[in-house]
């Protein structure tokens, strides 16, 4: 005859028991969750910031252009020829 192992604790220790096996259950579903929302979270940082950049980078060379014009040579001045001394 097989007896089941909680049959001869008390009401008591049994009730402890699943209280713990509760709790246990509790944190690994609340760490999950947690888990979950952080990488969401994270998830939406990182494409707003992949957002902002695409939408920077062409005003960032349009800008980087109008300097290197600005920086450019004057009329009459050759590339090609060191100036004369």
């Amino acid at each position: 005859m097989r007896v089941h192992r909680d049959a001869g604790m008390k009401t008591s220790d049994r009730k402890k028991r699943q209280r713990g096996a509760a709790l246990v259950e509790t944190a690994l579903v609340f760490l999950t969750a947690l888990a979950m929302i952080l990488f969401i979270v994270d998830m939406g940082r990182i494409l707003l910031t992949q957002q902002f950049i695409a939408e920077r980078a062409p005003l960032l060379i349009i800008s980087e252009r109008t300097r290197i014009s600005q920086m450019a040579p004057r009329r009459g001045f050759d590339r090609r020829r060191p100036p004369k001394q």
